[in-house]
């Protein structure tokens, strides 16, 4: 192999200082200082308290200690350690530079015993002052003594939580309420936690009710778990009576006989009753009526007016519901006479999700608040179902209720909009009420309500003599908006006015006056008024706010922006809005819309409550809603690149298809690591590769949606060859690769678990190359995902091999996720390094059966980290920012934490376009912000070998390693080039922020033994301000 140096130079200025720097080492839990020295021997007797005695240890296992140093000065400090040897470890310290009095630096050390006996070493710590250039070094000893080695048996239920002998909930040991005639199955890890092999001889039930079973294992007993190896095994419990069942579950092995108990509860088949209105459950029992559930009716006209209110029976239970009374629908109370049941429903209504509907209409006779309770009988647990309903009768609209502020804009510099609405059946004369601002000190309490406004304006409207018609809407603006654009407002009349200079801190309102009483005579307003002595919050800064589903459409005289009567929007949202949608200014539809064949009540957005009924499909755009019903068919699977968003409920009735690009949204879009969007109900989803060469070429995948069976999603293909990676096995027939530790498991019939990675090879039918697409079927996956240890799910095997420590996850969205967000999650910051790995399958495959390992290389692996992608070592395309929906893909772990999490605040409306299945992705890259980077790469001049790396330059970075920008090579090609921190090699090297002149040493690998080969550095593609400047390649050995 040749090789060969080179360096970058970009010009690096050097800067002098001059000062001192001190600080002090601490360990133990809790935190105790250590007697360090400046100089050796170190003096410090180890001892348990402050973690310089590591106590006895089992030979091959490992214990840690951290430490922290805590500095004393205010100068920049870099923090380094020197290598111990032998059978201690140390970890460096993190963060490398720190700043200021109490900074500090935390590092750790593994001791891993080999040899029976007391071991001591000394640990090193070096502090450097950046601004004196002088190094402080402390010096303490530590000890620790090898045991002998032994197994450690340790089982885990699937909730991550270690299983005792007792039945608590989360373990998996309470198997809960299970219909007779249904089963329950559970999962266990049996893993060795030991040092020496854990052998297992059996796993049976020793006592109790037999409606408990142990399933088939998949191991064969005995079966002997290297440390850290396990394996997973289920119990079924199948109720045969009503009545509580307990049982043992033993485990035979070496170390000690491990057993546990577990219990269920049989119940027999019963309805369950559930009343909705307004896609929310009522609460049997309930005394509150409020808008939100529809049991609170709105005011209603005593003459010639009424309001009517559906509400849906579900039976979520395993038997019909019966509604035993006849009227089915009682009503009852002093004025159950001001409510009438119009629409009735039906009886049985059956198990598994039945609905039936009934309708009740408020229609008061005299003026007043009216209460009322519904009954209704049932055979179920809730027997009579009850809840309070109420309405006002009112005589005419009263003043006060007539006008109401729809929606508020405060956009970038002069786009400032404020939309009203006449919400009642009237048409009220121009002028005689005006909308009116308050600012600054002048909204205090106190001094608001004895002062006119700032600005004041006439609402008028587009009637005879400017009458503003019942429903119409007007919309008042800054003189000097610029945004929205008129494409993108309804058609309400547009009046300019100075009450348009809020900036958002303000408060505007609707009064009948504009004199002192202004706010006095207030009917609406929105805006927050600060104490006398405070000042007013920046409550509406660069926001807009709009009334939708789950708001009141009621006037108010008091506003609190926390207590969500608004929906609050992005400004795209509204700039960017469909003029006849209720986000854009100008439009505002009040209640339900249905699409059959178009719209019923103006288009759908995320403010709308929305059925679809008829069959609505990606053709006809993005589908935006708060609550989704699919009565109908909501085809997205249009080769197209929209999305389905659905912000607060979805209830899937009916059919819902979503194609390979298209995307589901549900995410709560200002509050996307919050209560995640309920959703019952089943979609499929369909995922399309790029184009195999052949059956053999592999994909790795992730299941966007809850209990897809993987023998049911590739029923066409090879099921032998259905595989999940488990980094904890022995590798043990070579299938996992050239390590010790890592093994593919046969998957077949199994149940993809949420964000777990599998692989396929192609589909038997077809002619080859082709492109094959799979679907799959489920509840949709939404809100936080994570992935633990147990299962083998995420393994550290913290054995000083990074290979040792690769786990194959995926995207567990039917949405992209932006890859940054993933890499900076809190969870994923400490649990494993910042760099992403995709299968391409560039390399051909080779079917030479006594080279069958070779077939598929690590060289076909691209990556991607916060500086940015590079292709794999044998060619093709970069990773960009986004994975795809049912991406699988490789992380490292490097922490005992062990638990990688997704969330929806990683999740993105489109970009779902690159999926890495083989050698190209399904589409052109999505649009990325730019960054400071370079791509190089290299070619042979004979043969075709190639490779790319990539460097970048981040505020946040520094020249060391950091794991979230600096990717390893995992392997090598016939050519390799590589930018090298120490002594290892990077694909990807992210640096501190760019400057004139700076230096990146180069490595170049050749595995072509023909000496004739020439080879070509090109710049590949750069970003940023490297731009504008210089790039210079230097040959250190010409």
């Amino acid at each position: 192999m040749k090789r060969l140096l080179f360096t970058i130079v970009l010009i690096l200025a050097v800067v002098g200082f001059a000062q001192a720097q001190n600080g002090s080492v601490s360990g133990g839990s809790p935190l105790q200082l250590i007697s360090t020295t400046s100089v050796l021997p170190a003096t410090n007797t180890p001892a348990t308290a402050e973690g310089t005695d590591f106590g006895t240890v089992p030979l091959s296992t490992t214990v840690s200690q951290t430490y922290r140093f805590t500095s004393s000065v205010v100068d920049v400090l870099s923090v380094t350690a020197a290598n111990l040897t032998g059978d201690w470890v140390q970890q460096s310290p993190t963060p490398f530079s720190i700043t200021g009095v109490n900074a500090t630096s935390d590092f750790t050390v593994d001791f891993t015993p080999t040899a029976a006996g007391t071991q001591t070493t000394t640990v090193q710590l070096e502090v450097f002052n950046n601004t004196t250039f002088l190094t402080e070094n402390f010096f303490f000893e530590i000890s620790g003594t090898g045991g002998a080695a032994a197994p450690i048996i340790e089982v885990i239920g699937d909730d991550n939580l270690l299983v005792t002998p007792t039945v608590i909930l989360g373990d998996n040991t309470d198997f809960g309420n299970v219909v007779i005639g249904n089963t329950n199955i559970r999962s266990y890890t049996i893993k060795n936690i030991g040092s020496a092999p854990l052998i297992v001889t059996n796993v049976f039930r020793p006592a109790g009710s037999a409606d408990f079973t142990v399933l088939t294992l998949p191991v064969t007993l005995p079966a002997t778990l290297a440390p850290n190896a396990s394996f997973t095994f289920q119990v079924e419990f199948a109720p045969t009576a009503a009545v509580t069942r307990n049982a043992v579950i033993g485990i035979a092995n070496n170390d000690a006989n491990f057993s546990f108990q577990v219990s269920g509860v049989g119940v027999a088949a019963a309805p369950d009753m559930d009343v909705i209105g307004n896609s929310t459950s009522i609460t049997s029992g309930s005394n509150s009526p409020n808008a939100g559930d529809d049991t609170l009716f709105p005011n209603t006209d005593i003459t010639g007016s009424s309001v009517a209110h559906t509400f849906t029976i579900a039976n979520n239970g395993a038997a019909d519901l019966l509604l035993t009374n006849v009227p089915l629908v009682n009503i009852t109370g002093v004025d159950a006479a001001d409510f009438t049941v119009t629409a009735t429903p039906t009886t049985p209504v059956a198990s598994g999700g039945g609905t039936t509907t009934f309708t009740i209409t408020f229609d008061p006779t005299t003026v007043g608040v009216k209460n009322a309770t519904i009954s209704i009988p049932n055979n179920g647990v809730n027997d009579p179902y009850t809840f309070a309903i109420q309405g006002e009768g009112i005589d005419g609209v009263p003043v006060g209720s007539e006008l109401l502020i729809t929606q508020y804009y405060e956009g970038v510099g002069n786009d400032q909009w404020i939309e009203v609405k006449n919400i009642s059946s009237n048409s009220i004369t121009s002028g005689f009420y005006n909308l009116c601002l308050y600012e600054n000190t002048g909204t205090r309490e106190g001094v608001i309500s004895t002062n006119a406004p700032v600005h004041s304006v006439a609402i008028g409207g587009t009637g005879a003599g400017g009458l503003i018609l019942p429903g119409e809407v007007v919309i008042f603006k800054n003189s000097a908006a610029a945004l929205p654009l008129s494409g993108n407002l309804g058609s309400g009349l547009v009046t300019s006015t100075s009450v348009c200079t809020f900036t958002g801190d303000d408060v505007i309102l609707i009064s009948t006056s504009t004199g002192v009483n202004c706010y006095n005579d207030r009917i609406d307003i929105i805006g927050d008024i600060p104490p006398p002595a405070g000042f007013p919050s920046n409550w509406g800064v660069d926001k807009s706010f709009v009334k939708g589903c789950g708001t009141t459409y009621l006037p108010s005289i008091t506003f609190d922006v926390s207590n969500k009567d608004y929906i609050e929007l992005l400004l795209e949202e509204v700039d960017n809005a469909n003029s006849d949608a209720n986000v854009a200014l100008g439009t505002q539809n009040i209640g339900t819309t249905t699409w059959t064949t178009t719209w019923s009540n103006g288009t759908s957005d995320r403010t709308r409550t929305t059925i679809i009924s008829g069959t609505y499909t990606a053709a006809n755009g993005n589908l935006g809603a708060c609550h989704l019903t699919i009565n109908g068919t909501l085809d997205f699977d249009s080769n197209t690149t929209n999305y389905v968003q659905v912000n607060e409920n979805l209830i899937i009735n009916g059919t819902f298809n979503l194609g390979d690009q298209e995307s589901l949204y549900s995410v709560n879009v200002l509050d996307p690591g919050g209560l995640p969007v309920s959703i019952s109900g089943t979609i499929t989803k369909s995922e399309t590769t790029t184009s195999l060469t052949n059956r053999d070429d592999y994909t790795y995948w992730s299941s966007p949606v809850q209990g897809a069976n993987i023998s049911t999603v590739f029923s066409g293909y090879r099921q032998s060859s259905l595989y999940y990676w488990d980094m904890g096995a022995v590798n043990s027939n070579g299938t996992g690769g050239n390590q010790a530790l890592g093994e593919w498991i046969p998957a077949e019939g199994q149940v993809m678990k949420r964000a777990k990675g599998y692989i396929s090879q192609g589909p038997f039918a077809g002619s080859y190359p082709l492109q094959a697409t799979v679907s799959f079927s489920g509840t949709p996956n939404n809100g936080t995902v994570d992935l633990t240890n147990a299962g083998n799910d995420i393994v550290f095997n913290n054995n000083g091999n990074s290979l040792d420590d690769l786990n194959l996850i995926g995207n567990p969205y039917p949405s992209a996720i932006d890859a940054d967000e993933f890499i900076n999650e809190s969870n994923n910051q400490n649990s494993i390094n910042g760099t992403l790995w995709f299968w391409t399958h560039q390399t051909p495959n080779n079917n030479d059966p006594d080279t069958a390992n070779e077939q598929y290389t690590g060289n076909d692996y691209a990556c991607y980290n916060l500086t940015g992608g590079t292709a794999a070592v044998s060619g093709g395309l970069e990773p960009t920012q986004f994975i795809g929906s049912a991406q699988g893909f490789l992380v490292q772990a490097n922490s005992t934490l062990e638990k990688v999490t997704f969330t929806d605040g990683m999740r993105v409306k489109g970009s779902n376009t690159q999926f890495f299945k083989e050698s190209n992705t399904k589409n052109k890259k999505s649009a990325i912000k730019e960054k400071d980077r370079l791509w190089l790469n290299i070619e042979s001049s004979e043969g075709g070998a190639s490779n790319q790396i990539l460097i970048g330059f981040f505020d946040k970075a520094t020249d060391g390693f950091d794991k979230l920008y600096d990717g390893q090579k995992i392997t090598a090609g016939w050519v390799s080039l590589y930018s090298k921190i120490d002594t290892l090699k990077y694909a990807i090297q992210g640096l501190s922020s760019f400057t004139t002149d700076k230096r990146v040493s180069l490595g170049f690998d050749t595995y072509i033994d023909d000496a004739s080969v020439t080879y070509n550095i090109s710049i590949d593609h750069i970003e940023g301000v490297i731009n504008d400047n210089d790039v210079y390649l230097v040959d250190n050995e010409l």
